[in-house]
């Protein structure tokens, strides 16, 4: 993983952006106006976070199975309240 702090452009970037090899993610997104050689130029500033592909789809998988064990504490929980 790579983080860009302070990435500009003068679109607004995607959220996800999808690659053969590499998934981006855009967060933070502001929309600035900065001066650039005597002029004003309306932009957008955010950070960007670089992941390999396989780096990316572990971490979605790690998310996964966090969301899946809390799901099944919520079920336990809701059962010795007698709510489900």
């Amino acid at each position: 993983m790579k983080t860009y702090n302070s990435t500009y452009s003068t679109i607004e970037p995607p959220k996800i952006d999808i690659t053969a090899t590499k998934v981006f993610l855009a967060t933070n997104i502001q929309e600035i106006e900065r001066e650039v050689e005597d002029t004003i130029e309306h932009c957008y500033q955010y950070t960007l976070t670089e992941y390999d592909k396989d780096e990316y789809l572990a971490i979605l998988s790690q998310n996964q199975q966090d969301i899946e064990a809390l799901q099944e504490e919520l079920r336990a929980a809701k059962i010795l309240l007698g709510v489900e």
